[in-house]
């Protein structure tokens, strides 16, 4: 099997060869185009449940909201509006009881999920990925989470009737109904948790599935190149190889060497061409005594001369010779590229013609400049008018020949329309991909800046329980309390660090920044942390003025020095701030006499929510150096530590001469 495919491979004509090629590579990038399309649907869909985890979410925390309400207030229209959001994760269960039978009804699936306030066009594709990857470990893990959110709804659709039914108990107990209501705070939370695993599983899930598809579309876009490599370089070495040994014997032939002959590799053109190459040498020996050795030499440049346009042609090239500015010779692959008959070729004054207007002025400047030389020359790119209308691109090289004495012109071109195509689509894809992180970074802002609400409702009512309840529920429910209000105010602290986190790139007008005025500003800001950590601040020198946005300088130095302070040692925090140019850029130090950090964390730092202490140990989000990283490349910078544990740290960042707007 494979040596007939070898012997087919080598004695199959050029063309057959390149269509084989063409074939094996259009196939290849047809997979990687599936692969694609099948990842970005897929990852569509992923998306679509944390949204709808999102909607379910938010109706069961309205729901609980009413209910809580309903337990103060009695009334009854709080308890409706309670199970008018209910409907929401009632729907997803509807959903769910569905997809996870044998043989599901799809249906009442689609139904459920539509009463979840699911996109429709979302629906299919968040089906698809429920039966096609629930065995995979994160899909899998995440409906888990989803059966026991949906069980737990269920404590509160129970709850909820228990409360109903005491209220309307006449008279009903105060107690009971605060009994009641804490046992709501306590399902809320346990559905608060599933909702956060259930969105960071379908996130893990994500990126697992990202980091799979980009792994397989790099397979396979090395399989096409290696394999279009491999076959380019088995048809190229074909082809070289018969045009070397047709060369050898052209070049004995120039000598009035007939001795020898070409050896047939292959029975393609180029083995045909050898083989008439080898008849012309006999031709030649068969009719030596007749002629002199001037008309042979001349006959055999011809011949060689004919048989080079001829591979050319075979090549697919558009071949042209001109003399005296007349098209004397054009080649059936012209005719084909340019749409024009051989009579109406023949009939053009210059190939210029039909060149776009914008660029026959360029090219026939290029063009009177090469044909001075003797080699073939590059005329470069251009564009086309086809006779039907159509633009196409082309490759255009000349060469200056002489023929019996007579001076002509060798053109040939090559049509580049797909290769431009290409080029113009990755340009496109790289353009969408800038504007997705743009929408990206815009999603994050409007998410964490829309949780500021909730959140400050949800605390304003744990502070309620607290006033109102506090040391009369035991001590237990004391610590619940404070230990809400304390997760409440780390929650908050993370979304403002969030907030500043994604309105680092919007743009804003760069300006001139007084160095010295922004550190003292920054100082008077931190003077409070100063004093009560007997912090030493020292600057050396006088920092150089530098072009970028203030605000956001200002919270560089700002987290930077507080972190100094915050991560001290046994001795009251030291520090020191340097600043200076060098070539197109400004190098700025801040260094401390603190804790220190190990030098295998010195990039770890550096990434969003990663944390080398407990927040008990050092308080915080762990979101703060990412910030400080995001300013300086905001800037065109970049930031790095170097430190010893218990000798401190020593923070360099740089700053772009002229700034850098992204």
């Amino acid at each position: 099997m494979h040596s007939s495919l070898g012997r087919w491979f080598k004695n199959g004509s050029i063309t057959k060869k390149l269509y084989f090629v063409v074939g094996i590579m259009a196939l290849l990038i047809a997979i990687e185009l599936f692969t694609l399309w099948f990842s970005l649907t897929t990852l569509s869909s992923v998306r679509a449940f944390v949204g709808g985890e999102g909607l379910w979410s938010k109706a069961e925390k309205d729901a609980v909201y009413n209910l809580q309400k309903y337990s103060y207030t009695h009334n009854e229209q709080d308890y409706l509006d309670f199970k008018k959001f209910m409907k929401i994760p009632l729907g997803d269960h509807k959903t769910l009881l569905e997809l996870i039978k044998k043989d599901p009804d799809f249906e009442i699936a689609r139904e459920g999920f539509i009463e979840g306030r699911n996109h429709p066009n979302d629906i299919n594709g968040m089906i698809k990925l429920f039966k096609r990857f629930h065995k995979i470990s994160y899909i899998n893990k995440a409906i888990n989470i989803w059966v026991k959110a949906d069980s737990t709804i269920f404590k509160l659709m129970a709850i909820s009737e228990k409360l109903h039914e005491e209220i309307n108990l006449k008279p009903f107990s105060e107690e009971k109904i605060s009994r009641i209501n804490s046992e709501i705070g306590v399902i809320n939370n346990k559905l608060t948790l599933l909702e956060d695993n259930f969105s960071y599983t379908l996130g893990e899930g994500a990126r697992w599935l990202e980091n799979l598809i980009l792994t397989i579309l790099f397979l396979i876009a090395l399989t096409v190149e290696l394999s279009g490599l491999f076959l380019t370089i088995s048809v190229s070495m074909g082809i070289t190889k018969g045009i070397n040994e047709i060369t050898r014997i052209a070049k004995k032939i120039a000598t009035a060497d007939f001795s020898d002959k070409a050896k047939v590799y292959s029975e393609d053109e180029i083995g045909q061409l050898a083989g008439s190459f080898n008849e012309m040498i006999y031709n030649l020996q068969s009719t030596i005594n007749k002629r002199t050795q001037a008309e042979e030499v001349i006959r055999q440049q011809q011949e060689l001369y004919e048989s080079l346009i001829k591979t050319q042609s075979e090549m697919g090239q558009g071949i042209a010779i001109t003399e005296n500015k007349k098209i004397i010779y054009a080649n059936d692959a012209l005719y084909k590229m340019y749409g024009y008959s051989k009579e109406e070729i023949f009939q053009m004054p210059s190939f210029i013609d039909m060149v776009i207007p914008e660029d026959k002025e360029r090219l026939s400047d290029k063009l009177k400049k090469r044909l001075s030389g003797a080699d073939m020359a590059d005329i470069g790119e251009t564009a086309i008018i086809r006779k039907d209308g159509k633009i196409i691109n082309i490759e255009y090289s000349v060469k200056m020949i002489n023929i019996q004495g007579r001076v002509q012109t060798l053109s040939v071109i090559r049509d580049i329309t797909a290769r431009k195509q290409a080029e113009t689509e990755l340009k496109q894809k790289a353009e969408e991909l800038i504007r997705s992180n743009k929408e990206l970074e815009q999603f994050a802002y409007v998410a964490s800046h829309d949780l500021q609400e909730p959140l400050r409702m949800v605390t304003a009512y744990v502070q309620l329980l607290e006033e109102r309840y506090k040391n009369k529920l035991g001590a237990d429910a004391n610590e619940f309390i404070a230990f809400a209000l304390n997760g409440t105010e780390r929650m908050r602290s993370l979304i403002f660090s969030l907030l500043e986190y994604s309105r680092i790139n919007r743009v804003k007008p760069f300006e001139i920044i007084d160095m010295c005025s922004l550190i003292d500003d920054v100082l008077h800001n931190l003077n409070g942390l100063v004093k009560e950590n007997n912090a030493v601040i020292k600057i050396n020198g006088k920092p150089p003025d530098i072009y970028g946005d203030n605000i956001l300088i200002g919270q560089l130095f700002q987290n930077l020095i507080s972190n100094s302070i915050k991560f001290k040692g046994k001795q009251p925090p030291e520090i020191i701030i340097s600043g200076e140019k060098l070539n197109k850029e400004y190098l700025f130090s801040i260094k401390d006499n603190g804790i220190g950090i190990k030098k295998e964390y010195a990039e770890k730092i550096f990434v969003i929510f990663q944390r080398l202490h407990t927040k008990e140990e050092y308080p915080g989000t762990g979101i703060g150096l990412a910030i400080c990283k995001k300013i300086v490349e905001r800037h065109g910078g970049k930031i790095w530590m170097e430190s010893e544990v218990g000798k401190g740290s020593d923070f360099y960042f740089t700053i772009k001469e002229n700034g850098k707007t992204l």
